[in-house]
């Protein structure tokens, strides 16, 4: 079933589900149907019902929650992905030459998404060090896609990769996204730290800064949607999706700067406490 701005209602519904892992199909419904209110009990079971024969949902009662089978499968695709993606030499004139910026542009957040991820793959590739610096107004992206965040987390696992994220408010959701984080690659604050107040979005790697400009309409929805949720069942994730996947402008630039990147690096590792040669 599609809903008014194209989304499938089975995504809607397994996103809910990486929010609050287990709930009753009235529950769902509550969420789901703050935005559109058109949308019965009948379609959410019918919803349901499909998801259970394709091996994703799984019914305990009345409660419903995902299978652990299909959750645990999510690993396999990301071996995959690692191989083409990772290890093989895509992209390679993406990255600018030193002293470069490129900068591309998008229509959609979900779009810019997307792209930001192929562009990690290709600087971890290409990484010495295998260490990313961010800083992140709020973690929105965390929302965006259960099945790609899965197989994120378990490519950084396998090459050893690590993260070290200042989060920039201390908010339910920013909490609920950075609990679908691998511990053992991610290490993360909720804290202004050294970027306080700037709404942009920051990545640092090796010689490399890429900086993510979101235009102010979109910043403003998600910070709106970020402070009003105080518990995760008050999400609306069919709200949240409007933000992402409508017309939206936003930026990414990647600079090949090693002093800025240099500089931007001991900001992080000073605020964070971090050794010099990480």
């Amino acid at each position: 079933m599609l809903l008014s701005n194209g989304l499938k209602l089975a995504d809607a519904i397994v996103s809910q589900f990486a929010l609050v892992p287990v709930a009753t199909a009235a529950e769902i419904h509550r969420s789901i149907g703050q935005t559109y209110r058109k949308l019965s009990h009948v379609a959410i079971y019918a919803e349901l019902n499909n998801l259970i024969q394709q091996g994703v949902v799984v019914k305990e009662g009345r409660q419903f929650r995902l299978s652990f089978h299909w959750v645990l499968s999510l690993s396999h695709f990301a071996e995959s992905l690692y191989s083409r993606y990772v290890s093989a030499d895509l992209l390679s004139s993406t990255l600018p030459a030193p002293g470069a910026k490129v900068k591309w542009k998008f229509s959609s957040l979900r779009r810019m998404d997307n792209f930001w991820v192929q562009l990690f793959f290709l600087l971890f590739s290409r990484s010495p060090t295998r260490v990313l610096y961010e800083w992140a107004p709020h973690a929105w992206f965390s929302f965006l896609d259960v099945e790609l965040q899965r197989q994120y987390m378990e490519v950084h696992r396998k090459g050893n990769f690590h993260v070290y994220m200042i989060v920039g408010d201390d908010s339910v959701l920013d909490r609920a996204a950075a609990a679908t984080w691998d511990p053992a690659t991610y290490h993360w604050s909720f804290a202004k730290g050294p970027f306080e107040g700037d709404p942009k979005y920051y990545s640092v790697i090796d010689d490399y800064v890429l900086t993510v400009t979101l235009e102010p309409g979109a910043t403003r929805k998600l910070d709106q949607l970020f402070r009003k949720v105080k518990r995760l069942n008050d999400f609306n994730v069919m709200g949240f999706y409007r933000i992402v996947d409508g017309a939206s402008r936003s930026s990414i630039a990647l600079e090949h700067n090693a002093k800025k990147a240099a500089r931007m690096s001991k900001q992080f590792r000073d605020y964070l406490g971090l050794r010099a040669n990480l």
